[in-house]
């Protein structure tokens, strides 16, 4: 696969990422006003694993930019050999 396919798949993958980090975010704004209405111990407990969960989503989004300017620059540098590959040959 081509790095330039790289890229659109870690894009993808980058805006389905963000999509569920604010999916949590939602939910963890939900759970903590039903928290100050009716404080729990499930309640609490339910709003620290949606804190790890987002925390995992957003260690996964951070790894994935990485990889996508990785593979941006290397399909810069794929570009830029080809074009000096197609000048040497001409």
């Amino acid at each position: 696969m081509e790095a330039y396919r790289h890229v659109e798949l870690l894009r993808f993958l980058l805006d389905e990422t963000a999509e569920k980090i604010e999916h949590l975010q939602r939910i963890a704004i939900a759970h903590r006003t039903s928290q100050a209405e009716q404080p729990t111990v499930a309640n609490r407990t339910a709003h620290y694993d949606l804190q790890a969960e987002q925390a995992r989503w957003k260690k996964a989004y951070d790894g994935l930019s990485l990889a996508r300017s990785a593979f941006e620059e290397i399909a810069m540098a794929e570009d830029e050999r080809s074009r000096f590959t197609q000048r040497a040959g001409a």
